[in-house]
């Protein structure tokens, strides 16, 4: 009797946690991506600025979509790392905390810059100008498409981290990525105080 009675309440046990697991699971899905943070998206704005990717029209190509290329935008290596020689340990955590989902993007970029944003897998495979989109000429007006990672704070908000691909929409096979690391100033503005290469292609 005892035996059984024992075997109930584990089993009760094990249903009740198997629907809080479940309960869990469609909330984040019903939640979708999540939002980025407006701070994020004026170092996005400044790294479209400091780069000096913009055409006379200042427009620009964005993924629509945060990177989903986790070798990169998770596993910062020890030789970037060293590269990054002010980077902090609160700072590269949350890059990676905040790498592990990929986020949506939304038209909150500064306003001085046009941005237009596609599909992750337009930015990858697009011809860009090339292409037969007819409204091409504007859209890819930039020389290249760009795709952020998320941005990683330090706990101050005085440092942040981001991973930029960037993409040639002429010559299809030129690409590359790399590390930006800002800090913010007494006024308030962010600014570029490192860049390190990722990767080439």
């Amino acid at each position: 009797m005892v035996k059984m009675f024992r075997a109930s309440i584990r089993s009760i046990c094990f249903i009740s946690l198997a629907l809080i697991l479940l309960f869990i699971s469609v909330s984040a899905l019903a939640q979708g991506a999540p939002e980025l943070r407006a701070e994020e998206y004026e170092i996005f704005s400044e790294v479209i600025r400091k780069t000096a990717v913009l055409s006379e029209s200042r427009n620009v190509v964005v993924s629509d979509t945060t990177s989903r290329d986790a070798f990169f935008v998770f596993d910062v290596s020890k030789e970037v790392q060293r590269k990054l020689n002010k980077l902090q340990k609160s700072t590269l955590e949350s890059f990676r905390k905040a790498n592990k989902a990929e986020g949506k993007l939304r038209q909150e970029f500064a306003d001085d810059l046009v941005v237009h944003l596609i599909p992750w897998s337009d930015s990858v495979n697009s011809l860009g100008r090339l292409s037969g989109d007819k409204d091409a000429a504007t859209k890819y007006a930039a020389e290249y498409r760009l795709t952020f990672s998320r941005v990683g704070f330090n706990k101050e908000m005085t440092q942040a981290l981001v991973h930029v691909d960037y993409r040639h929409n002429e010559m299809r096979k030129y690409a590359f990525g790399s590390y930006f690391l800002f800090s913010r100033q007494n006024d308030g503005a962010w600014e570029v105080v490192n860049i390190v290469r990722s990767w080439v292609y």
